[in-house]
């Protein structure tokens, strides 16, 4: 990893969040933080970081993007940016989970808390649900972390549930950790639930080393042709789904494309 030349892209959630590293030293990085508009300057934005380090497009050895979960568009802008760069220049890309990169940053900043079995990565999904992945920390002198639950959309009470029901562990055992630590464990206290949090401020670089870190010690198995590469949504974004029409409706909309072909 010593000799790579990685430019990480997270648009998944709020802001955007932009790194070149030198294996895991950085050499530049932005976090702008935009609400809805992760598309706008985006590209001008990945060559202001190159440039901020003297760098091109052209030394660039390996693509790294968050696929998700997060927000539908952000998700899809990320992904598209970093897919047609990886086509353009014939460069390797790894997709990166969002959960699994705050799971491993939690790891980092909580690892001098006792009694910590797990760590709960929480992202709000809207609507008072949340995605969210349950991970245990690795033995080692390096903070790691191993995914021990499929990725989920659950509402709170869904989240107690899988907690103590389905993986058995207590809460004293579990640190929340993410964009989503927050608002959960205040709801969690809202039905008598106390939950530890992880409290951080903004370490916006912190998650482009991490994201540069799981492209690497995971074996590059998330390493693919750009185009191969897909997002994980957990759930069917709103846009996709079906729309479930009368037959009385579906023969008018046809007969209206009938019509229009004819003129």
């Amino acid at each position: 990893m010593s000799e790579e030349l990685i430019l990480t892209l997270d648009t998944s959630r709020e802001g955007v969040r932009i790194g070149l590293l030198q294996g895991e030293k950085v050499l530049s990085h932005v976090y702008v933080a935009v609400r809805g508009r992760h598309a706008s300057g985006l590209v001008e934005r990945l060559e202001n970081v190159l440039a901020l380090a003297g760098k091109t497009i052209h030394e660039v050895t390996l693509l790294v993007v968050c696929i998700g979960p997060g927000s539908f568009t952000g998700v899809r802008v990320g992904m598209a940016t970093m897919q047609g760069l990886a086509v353009a220049r014939d460069l390797p890309l790894a997709g990166v989970s969002s959960l699994d990169v705050l799971a491993l940053k939690g790891a980092l900043m909580g690892e001098s808390l006792t009694g910590c079995r797990g760590y709960l990565s929480c992202i709000p999904a809207g609507r008072g649900m949340y995605y969210c992945a349950l991970y245990k920390p690795l033995p080692g002198q390096e903070a790691d972390v191993d995914r021990i639950s499929d990725y989920s959309c659950l509402s709170v009470q869904g989240i107690n549930e899988f907690v103590n029901v389905r993986m058995g562990f207590s809460w004293d055992d579990i640190l929340l950790v993410g964009d989503g630590a927050a608002d959960s464990a205040r709801e969690l206290a809202k039905a008598g639930v106390q939950a530890r949090q992880l409290r951080e401020v903004h370490t916006g670089i912190a998650e482009s080393v991490l994201m540069a870190r799981f492209a690497f010690h995971r074996g590059f198995t998330g390493v693919v042709e750009g185009w191969s590469l897909k997002p994980l949504y957990i759930r069917r974004p709103p846009i996709l789904k079906p729309v479930d029409r009368p037959r009385s409706e579906k023969i008018t909309v046809h007969r209206r494309r009938r019509q229009k072909e004819k003129r």
